[in-house]
């Protein structure tokens, strides 16, 4: 991926299959700046876990696990 985008996916059997996508920026890291928020300040529980993997061409790869199994995979510009 070579730009910034977040997409859903949800788990189908041992997959996880694509249902939603969006390459708006700004909605973009106003969606991941909300869910670290609910994460890390407020103790949400419905968020299981959140993980950045860096992709070495200036991206990385956050995934950010849902309780009910679905996840959302945001690719962001590393600062």
């Amino acid at each position: 991926m070579d730009k910034v985008n977040v997409r859903y996916e949800e788990k189908q059997g041992r997959e996880f299959v694509t249902t939603w996508e969006c390459d708006d920026a700004m909605q973009v890291y106003n969606d991941l700046t909300h869910e670290l928020i609910a994460k890390k300040l407020n103790g949400c529980t419905w968020i299981k876990s959140i993980k950045r993997v860096p992709l070495y061409n200036g991206f990385d790869r956050i995934t950010v696990y849902y309780d009910h199994g679905g996840r959302q995979v945001y690719t962001v510009t590393s600062h």
